[in-house]
């Protein structure tokens, strides 16, 4: 593959996630997913805390789970193909394995359809993370930061332990 073929399949890779970024962005400004049992909500009661809820189509709630810390992204969709959403947030916090203050993606899953629970509270994902959306083709597309802090485009599937990368 020439350098021009490369940087032109390059260039689009990246206009593909400016685009999927820009756009998935506009549903997510309320914090609110609505699907058919009725929907996921993230509240933020102030900057170090915020509160994940599920609440059925009748406005009972059935589950929440305290975040208390500050979050920077909120998004759900099917990750694993059971009509069931995932849960995604990003949240601002240090780790055991990764001492610095950072962005991290946290994963939950309704159990039983209902129950908020942790999938995955992963420290880091492939390089130090800037951003994140899901897919409607069931996958986490990331933006990270590389050693030298150039911006590198990222998918990701969830597999049975944490995520694994895919070549797109």
């Amino acid at each position: 593959m020439s350098r021009l073929q490369h940087l032109t399949g390059k260039a689009i890779y990246s206009s593909f996630f400016f685009l999927f970024f820009s756009f998935a962005a506009c549903n997510e400004r309320d914090n609110v997913y609505r699907y058919a049992e009725g929907e996921i909500r993230l509240d933020v009661i102030n900057d170090s805390l915020s509160i994940l809820r599920h609440c059925l189509t009748d406005g009972r709630e059935v589950s929440s789970f305290k975040l208390p810390y500050p979050t920077f992204r909120f998004c759900c969709g099917d990750l694993t193909g059971d009509g069931i959403p995932e849960i995604g947030v990003g949240v601002i916090k240090r780790t055991r394995f990764s001492p610095e203050t950072d962005k991290r993606l946290f994963l939950f899953h309704l159990t039983d359809g209902r129950l908020i629970r942790p999938l995955w509270m992963g420290s880091h994902v492939g390089a130090r993370l800037d951003d994140f959306r899901f897919g409607d083709d069931a996958l986490i597309r990331t933006i990270e930061h590389n050693a030298t802090d150039s911006l590198i485009y990222r998918t990701y599937k969830l597999s049975s332990f944490g995520l694994k990368p895919v070549s797109l």
